[in-house]
């Protein structure tokens, strides 16, 4: 990773055009309003869980099932999202301290795994 990479933290939403969106690591207002997205994002997914496990287990209708799984698709997309961003800051701040030594191979999802 070069030094300009390094600097730079994963935004968890996209752009318009669908790409990953960057900032400048540190940054203020920017970086606080990313973590606070985060935390609505995980929120979110485990307020979907609960509610899937309620609507399943009083019997769901094919409509309600559909529905469940458009938002449980949403909320992992979210979770995934949030993990990855959290993941390269992670990976940033072991490169940076060599002093952690080597903790072995990092799992790397593949790039499609559904097709």
């Amino acid at each position: 990773m070069n030094a300009r990479a390094s600097e730079l933290r994963a935004l968890p939403w996209s752009g318009p055009d669908g790409r990953r969106c960057y900032a400048q690591e540190g940054t203020g207002w920017l970086s606080a309003f990313a973590d606070e997205v985060e935390s609505q994002q995980l929120t979110m997914g485990h307020t979907i869980l609960e509610r899937t496990a309620e609507i399943v287990s009083n019997g769901a209708t094919e409509t309600e099932l559909a529905f469940l799984v458009a938002r449980l698709t949403e909320a992992l997309r979210d979770a995934l999202a949030v993990a990855e961003c959290r993941g390269e800051r992670l990976l940033v701040a072991d490169a940076s301290n060599p002093a952690d030594g080597d903790h072995g191979p990092r799992w790397t999802p593949p790039a499609n795994a559904f097709g």
